[in-house]
Order: structure tokens, then C-alpha cells, then sequence
């Protein structure tokens, strides 16, 4: 079976310099190694990703070394029991798994994502901060993944 050449994504950026997260959106991604290295690589060739799976359906893509590299936080994932699961940094993504590969993500998976990871940023004394959903910016630019061919 050929896998699809572009799928669905839901969307998680940070900004780069600032640390601001912003809303997450649903658009869509080639659906190569290249295009998603490049997502979570805030638009440079190369870096290493990462699928990590939030449940039976839906992984999330970051960079493998964002928390090394220094990239600013992004999302925090809590278990059920409001414990820490981890803290995803840098650009990240959602898709749902299939086989060995990516398919593209439901819009009904989105409230379950949004159930387990929140927007957070560093604070000047180096606390984490979960920010509301509805305080964030909305990402204005549209995702392109050229560069990534």
C-alpha cells in the first residue's frame, strides 16, 4: 500500500526566540522523514525526531535532542493523575500511527490531545507556567515545509 504523499497534522510551534507557544492548528505535511525534520528543526535541513505515543492512536512528533539544543518548551504532558509525563520543547506535531508509518490525524483527535498536553513557558525565575489554551496567540504564517524536498 503507497502511503500518502501530504496528511493531516496537528500543528504545536513555539516561537524560537521568545518561548511563546501558540494555539494549535490542524493543516497539512509531506509525509516524508525530510518534511518533519525540518517542522521540528524550525525550518533547518537534518534533526533528529522522535514519536512518542500519547495513546493507542496518536503520536507526537518532536526533535529527539530539542531539550539538549536548548529549543524552549512547549507543551507539558500530564498522566490521568495530573503526574508529569514529560515536557516536549521545540516545534512538535500530532499524527496517528499506522503500521511502520504516519497517517494523517482526525479532527476528533484534537480534544484528546488537547486533554493531555498544555502550553507552558519558562518564567524569568525558571518556573514552568501552563498558560490557558484560549491566552495564546494564534501561529499567523502558514506552514511550509519547503526546503524540505
Amino acid at each position: 500500500m503507497k502511503k500518502a504523499e501530504k496528511i493531516q497534522a496537528y500543528f504545536m510551534r513555539v516561537d524560537e526566540a521568545t518561548g511563546q507557544p501558540y494555539q494549535g492548528y490542524l493543516g497539512e505535511i509531506e509525509n516524508t522523514l525530510k518534511a518533519k525534520q525540518f517542522y521540528v528543526n524550525y525550518g533547518r535541513e537534518g534533526g533528529l525526531i522522535q514519536a512518542v505515543h500519547l495513546n493507542d492512536d496518536v503520536d507526537i512528533i518532536c526533535h529527539d535532542e530539542g531539550k539538549l539544543m536548548k529549543f524552549p518548551f512547549n507543551r507539558v504532558w500530564l498522566a490521568e493523575d495530573g503526574k508529569i509525563l514529560d515536557i516536549f520543547a521545540g516545534n512538535i506535531l500530532a499524527v496517528r500511527h499506522k503500521g511502520d508509518g504516519f497517517a494523517g490525524i482526525l479532527p476528533s483527535d484534537v480534544q484528546e490531545i488537547q486533554r493531555y498536553l498544555f502550553p507552558v513557558v519558562l518564567s524569568e525565575d525558571k518556573n514552568i507556567l501552563v498558560l490557558p489554551d484560549a491566552l495564546l496567540p494564534e501561529y499567523e504564517e502558514e506552514y511550509s515545509d519547503a526546503g524540505a524536498d
